[in-house]
Parts: C-alpha cells; sequence; structure tokens
C-alpha cells in the first residue's frame, strides 16, 4: 500500500476535527432551534400546546444539547468508518450533521409529519455528502475557529438568559416599616365545593380547614372565566375580561399590575407557575414581577422542551410525558422559598399557581389511592338530550372525580409544609395569605367534563380563604357573594396602600370581625368568549359569548344566541334547574343589572374583536383536550 502523502492528517486528527465539525454545527442547529420555537410560540401562543412550550432558556439549553447529540453521533459514525476502512472523517460527519440539523428545523411548528422531515433531512444530508466531499480541509480549518466563537456565544447567551431569568428587585423605594409578606395561593382548576374546608366529605384539604380557621373564609366568591386566562388576568388588574381584554389572546400592557403596585411601594415580587398553558411569561403576566418561574424548572423538563427530546417523549406516551413536563407543587414550593432566601431581608409579594388537580389527574404516589373505596361519587348525570354526544359515563367521572380530589390533597401538604418553612423563618405570622382558585371543574353538571365551557357555578364558584393576623379576625365566614375581582383591593386596603388603580370594591370590611358589612353588593360578574373550533362542539360556548352575574341565591346567565338561563345556586348546586319562567322578574332585574354593569365599563379592544371571528382566525384548534 502507498503511503499516504505527508500532508495528510493522521486518522485521529481528522477524527477530531469531525468531532469539532458536529460540535460547531450542533450549536448551529440549537441557536436556529431556540430561536424557532420562542418565534412559532409567540407568533401562534394561543394553540401552541404545553408539549412544546418552552421559555428562554431555550436558547442555551437547545444549543447545550443539539451539540451533545450531534457529537454523540459523530461518536457511533467515526468506528463506523474505520470498520469499512473510509479515510474520509470530516464530511461524513458534516452531511449527517446537517441531515440532523434539517430534521432538527423541519419540525419546529411540527406542521410538517416525522416521514418529511425525515426526507428533507435525508437529502440535505446526501447533497451535503457530494458538494462537500473535497472540501474536508476546509471544514477542518473553519471549525477551529467557529466553534470557539459559537462557544462564546453560547456562554453569554447563558449568562444573559439566566440572569434575567433570576431577575433582581424593582424597587426603588424602601417598603414601609413593618411591611407584611404576601402570599397570593391559585390552585388551578379547584372548585370550592371538593375541599372539605368548604364541607366536602373528602378530608381533601385538612391545612386549609385549619387556615380557615384561622382567618376568613367566603363561601361564595365566585371568579370572572371559567378558564386560567381571563381568570388569571382578572386576579391581577383586578378588572373583568371585557376590561382587560384578555378573552383569548394574550395580556396586553394597558392596565397596571398588582406586583407592579407591590414594586413600587418596596416589596420584592415573584411568580411561581406550574400552569405552563397560559400563566406564564409568554402570555404578558411577567410584567411587575421581578421573578416569575415558570418553564425549566428541571433538567427532564428542560431537555423534554427540545425538539429531539420532544420526539423522545413522544414515544414514550402521555405518562411520561406529564412526568417530565408538568411542574408539581413540590417544585413550585421549592422554587418560591429558595427565591424568598436569596433576599430574606426585603418583604415579599408571591404568587403561586398549583397545576396538579388539572386534567390528567395525576396524584403522586403519597396520595394516590388514598380516598379509593370509600363510596363518595359525583351525582349522575341528568338523561342525554335528543342527540347529544357524550363519550363519558358516570364511572369514568367517579374515576376522575377520586383522583382530583387525591391531587388536591397532595396539594395541600405542600401548602402545610410551605407554611412550615415560612414559619421557621419567621414570617407565617407576619404574612397575608390568600388561597383561591381560577375557575373549578365540571364532574357530570348537565353532562359536562372538564371546564372552559360554560359559566356553571361548577366551574366558577372558587375558594377564598384570607389569613392575617391582627388584620383579619379568626373563624370569619361571609357568605355574600364576592368576586375574585375583589382581591387586589383587599390586599391594598388590608396593607394600606393606595387601591385607586383598581376599580373593584374590597372585602377589608367583612374581614375585621364586626358585622357590619357594606351597603352594596359587589358586582359578581363572568365572562367567556366565544370558541367556535371543534373541540369545542360539547359546549355552550361553542356557538356564543356568555356572561353571567350572581347576587344572593340566584345565578343569571345569558347566551349570545341561546338565550338566558336562571338558577338557585344554593337550593340548586348543579345548576341543572332553570328557573327563568317561575321568576320573570328575577331574571328582568338581572338583566338589566348586567347591562348596567357593562356600559359604566370601557372595552378593551381585544374584548370587541373576540366577538368577531374574523379578528383570530389563526384560533383554530385551541383549547384542553376533550370535554363538554
Amino acid at each position: 500500500m502507498a503511503a499516504e502523502p505527508a500532508s495528510a492528517p493522521s486518522p485521529s486528527r481528522e477524527s477530531l476535527a469531525a468531532l469539532r465539525v458536529a460540535a460547531a454545527i450542533g450549536l448551529l442547529a440549537g441557536f436556529g432551534e431556540g430561536i424557532g420555537l420562542l418565534a412559532a410560540q409567540a407568533s401562534r401562543r394561543t394553540q401552541w400546546p404545553i408539549t412544546n412550550s418552552c421559555g428562554r432558556e431555550i436558547l442555551w439549553v437547545a444549543p447545550l444539547l443539539d451539540a451533545l447529540l450531534f457529537v454523540a453521533v459523530a461518536g457511533l459514525i467515526l468506528p463506523l468508518l474505520r470498520w469499512v476502512r473510509s479515510r474520509a472523517r470530516v464530511v461524513p460527519v458534516a452531511a449527517a450533521s446537517l441531515a440532523l440539523l434539517a430534521y432538527d428545523w423541519s419540525r419546529i411548528t411540527h406542521e410538517w409529519s416525522r416521514l418529511v422531515a425525515a426526507g428533507v433531512a435525508g437529502a440535505v444530508g446526501l447533497l451535503a455528502w457530494f458538494a462537500l466531499r473535497r472540501a474536508a480541509a476546509p471544514l477542518a480549518r473553519a471549525s477551529r475557529f467557529a466553534l470557539p466563537l459559537l462557544l462564546v456565544a453560547w456562554l453569554a447567551t447563558l449568562v444573559v438568559v439566566e440572569r434575567q431569568g433570576r431577575g433582581r428587585s424593582g424597587a426603588t423605594v424602601a417598603p414601609p416599616a413593618g411591611a407584611r409578606d404576601v402570599v397570593v395561593v391559585v390552585l388551578d382548576t379547584v372548585r370550592a365545593d371538593h375541599l372539605s374546608a368548604y364541607g366536602y366529605a373528602r378530608a381533601t384539604s385538612p391545612w386549609l380547614e385549619t387556615l380557615a380557621a384561622e382567618g376568613a373564609r367566603f363561601d361564595a366568591c365566585f371568579s370572572t372565566s371559567s378558564w386560567t386566562l381571563p381568570a388569571h388576568a382578572s386576579l391581577l388588574t383586578g378588572r373583568l375580561p371585557y376590561e382587560h381584554g384578555a378573552l383569548l389572546g394574550p395580556l396586553d400592557a394597558s392596565l397596571p399590575l398588582l406586583p407592579e403596585t407591590f414594586v413600587e411601594h418596596g416589596w420584592k415580587s415573584g411568580a411561581f407557575s406550574a400552569n405552563l398553558c397560559f400563566f406564564h411569561t409568554g402570555f404578558g403576566f411577567g410584567r411587575g414581577f421581578d421573578r416569575f418561574g415558570d418553564f425549566g424548572w428541571s433538567w427532564p423538563a428542560r431537555v423534554g422542551a427540545t425538539l429531539f427530546g420532544r420526539e423522545v417523549l413522544q414515544q414514550a406516551g402521555p405518562r411520561v410525558r406529564n412526568h417530565v413536563l408538568r411542574k408539581t407543587a413540590d417544585a413550585v414550593v421549592d422554587d418560591c422559598l429558595a427565591w424568598i432566601d436569596e433576599e430574606p431581608e426585603r418583604p415579599f409579594f408571591a404568587v403561586l399557581n398549583f397545576f396538579d388537580a388539572h386534567d390528567p389527574y395525576e396524584p403522586p404516589p403519597a396520595t394516590r389511592d388514598r380516598f379509593a373505596g370509600d363510596g363518595i361519587a359525583p351525582a349522575p348525570m341528568p338523561p342525554k338530550a335528543a342527540g347529544e354526544d357524550r363519550p363519558w359515563d358516570d364511572a369514568l367521572l367517579a374515576l376522575e372525580a377520586r383522583r382530583y380530589d387525591e391531587c388536591i390533597l397532595a396539594i395541600d401538604r405542600e401548602l402545610e409544609r410551605l407554611a412550615a418553612e415560612l414559619a421557621a423563618r419567621g414570617r407565617l405570622d407576619n404574612a397575608v395569605i390568600v388561597v383561591t382558585s381560577d375557575h373549578g371543574e365540571s364532574f357530570g353538571e348537565r353532562g359536562a367534563r372538564l371546564h372552559r365551557g360554560s359559566l356553571q357555578r361548577d366551574t366558577t364558584h372558587v375558594p377564598l380563604i384570607v389569613r392575617a393576623p391582627g388584620l383579619v379576625a379568626p373563624d370569619t365566614v361571609v357568605a355574600t357573594p364576592v368576586s375574585l375581582l375583589a382581591v387586589p383591593t383587599t390586599l391594598l386596603d388590608l396593607l394600606g396602600l393606595q387601591k385607586g388603580a383598581y376599580p373593584d370594591a374590597s372585602l377589608a370590611p367583612w374581614l375585621s370581625g364586626d358585622e357590619s358589612v357594606p351597603d352594596e353588593e359587589p358586582l359578581v360578574v363572568g365572562e367567556i368568549a366565544r370558541h367556535p373550533w371543534p373541540e369545542y362542539r360539547r359546549r355552550p360556548c361553542f356557538d356564543g359569548s356568555l356572561r353571567s352575574l350572581v347576587r344572593g341565591r340566584w345565578h343569571y346567565v345569558v347566551h349570545e344566541t341561546r338565550g338566558a338561563l336562571l338558577f338557585d345556586w344554593i337550593a340548586d348546586p348543579r345548576e341543572e334547574q332553570d328557573l327563568l319562567a317561575d321568576h320573570p322578574d328575577v331574571a328582568a332585574a338581572f338583566e338589566t343589572a348586567l347591562r348596567e354593569a357593562f356600559a359604566g365599563l370601557s372595552a378593551h379592544p381585544n374584548a370587541v374583536d373576540a366577538r368577531d371571528l374574523s379578528a383570530h382566525p389563526e384560533l383554530a384548534g385551541l383549547g384542553y383536550a376533550g370535554g363538554g
């Protein structure tokens, strides 16, 4: 065999060059992936599912993981090349790496199937092989310069993104003397009547029972909507969806958010969310928070957010995906405590969202099957209406309700741990704690399942418990219907801060312990926009928007195209008996009150546009899966 020319690199040097090329292309692929994913979900935010969602950390996570993957693939190719006695090293590895890059970028939006993306990748790989056959030396030289530059770019991205993610206190003034910590807990998807603190038969919330005994419990708090986005926007702006505009799309910057007010008065502010569908920075909720903990809370979650990680999870099945991607209550509590300890001398305003009770209901081992065999189940569904499509039965709903309750118990235990940790830091008795929910859940009422379909009590009646030693009298129970809208003004009122930016009446008069209450009852209004997309065909919102009003024992619900309903929500908690024909005077008074309430409000442009379906063509396919 003739000797190789003296100028030819040794196989080991060419293998090293091939690995450099793979690493460089992997970093490049990851940068493109990160930018592409963030751009795609920003432009299609409302239809971007939790399994595809990611935060800004993807900008450094994707390059790192793609570089490792591409180098690993190269590490498999090089022995194969030696085995077939091929002298080439750099070009085959570069072609394979470019094929992986093509597959990666083809799958960013998931509009191309795996088969199509694989075809594109194969074509790119073959073209690269032929185009680069005589370019091994230039590729090797280029990688010597490109890889260090890409590594510097990656390191800079890591530092910038992580520093922004960790945040810094935005307070520019000292907090008031004796300023209290404020904790707002959102039990995502938890209806009030499934809490033992509200008299439920199962012991789902023993710690919340203690909390309520040490403070105030509102027995008739109603959300402003039956799903996360508009309800959280109302909670933080003190405005109805009609005013804040987040009925179907992101919250904009037109109204002040509660964390901004606290920061202006010297508090540090943080949010820790497990609802990666809607309560995160991508939907406009980051404003005012020094720290917003949403995506990237663990390495499995970070890996699962990348495109190749997502491909693996898709094959692993829903249970594994749920375990990897879903942020559990213990992670939310851990994130919040770590943040508190970073600046322990500062008072804080924190919002915690717990997603464990959202479907699919997957209780952790500690509470799984805790209520199995206890014989408690939702009431049977009413008979199907003519032509009604109802692909679930009472047995399924009973199973789901049990698992739902076991999830609530798991959250309750984590809340107890949070309280114990605050007590250990000497902060619990100087804190204002508010526990509520954004909406409820249906388990067979009117044949319905899940939420985000109507405004009936099962999806809008939420808990509201307030504990603040010295400010809130223990064992206070309020029966008057109140709205989630009142949380901002109530907190600011309790703490003696200006509350002019949040117009709803404060609930503080009920919290003092004396029996006097405001002369005027709070406005308790709900809204949901029209959702004319196939997955909502079983739900009332499919063919029209809805509004509702609660006063006393009456709940009035008016549908844009179907007309109105009237329920006695106390006598008929499942709201299955329409009493409109029996009480036309009540219905007429409520219709007048509802019209007057909205006549005095300033409509957000998005609230107006939401009624014009042509303004939202991109929302086809939006929504949580299943249910009615």
